[in-house]
């Protein structure tokens, strides 16, 4: 049994085909699918768009894979409601997997994160939508020089130590808190604690398990 865990594709209109290829094979070689939030771009598109897109063509794909949908903030559970059920079996706010002596509590990780409009309500759909893009294509670009991607690893490094000292706490001793969100991977699972990253810009990491056994891989495409 091979279950994969992957956050933050923020699949927008644009179809990108290497994108897809990737993801297309991603699943096909699964058994099981949980996609834990930002799946696409609700800053770019509606969740109906999204539905109406080539991004279509990964839903037989996911149907097949019991997948389970796990709102992020892109895409959160009330733009998305009962609409995913095309590709996804389960369509939830967090979910769980029992290991033999873990227990994977799987959430995208934003609750304990305002967004940039909530905290600065002057801002607009021009900001989270064009401005923001383009500070992701600065921050994730490979060929940044090195002290600026420093630079933004540290920040990263805060935003999931944040979710740590705020959602470690309140979790059991044999649970492993399971989250993207902040796209920066991290593999803990001795501190019960993994972020899977994302999948965007042409890098990808993403949760493995097979038999039991939790694996983080981090590739390109």
């Amino acid at each position: 049994m091979k279950t994969i865990i992957f956050s933050d594709t923020h699949l927008k209109q644009h179809f990108e085909n290497k994108k897809f290829q990737f993801l297309k094979t991603l699943c096909e070689n699964a058994d099981r699918i949980i996609i834990n939030g930002d799946f696409y771009d609700g800053y770019y598109l509606s969740c109906d768009q999204f539905l109406q897109s080539k991004w279509q063509q990964l839903f037989p794909i996911l149907k097949t894979k019991q997948t389970v949908y796990i709102a992020g903030n892109h895409d959160p559970l009330a733009e998305i409601s009962n609409k995913a059920l095309v590709f996804a079996t389960q369509i939830v706010a967090k979910y769980q997997i029992v290991l033999n002596e873990k227990t994977l509590v799987i959430e995208h990780g934003n609750r304990v994160f305002k967004s940039k409009v909530e905290r600065f309500p002057f801002l607009n759909n021009f900001f989270t939508r064009y401005v923001n893009e383009m500070l992701d294509a600065i921050i994730f670009n490979p060929n940044l020089p090195k002290f600026l991607k420093n630079l933004e690893r540290k920040k990263l490094q805060r935003d999931n130590a944040k979710i740590k000292k705020i959602i470690l706490p309140k979790i059991a001793a044999n649970q492993i808190f399971v989250c993207g969100h902040t796209h920066l991977a991290e593999f803990l699972p001795e501190q019960n604690f993994i972020n899977t990253g994302y999948i965007d810009y042409h890098q990808a990491s993403y949760l493995e398990i097979i038999d039991q056994k939790l694996c983080l891989v981090v590739t390109s495409y």
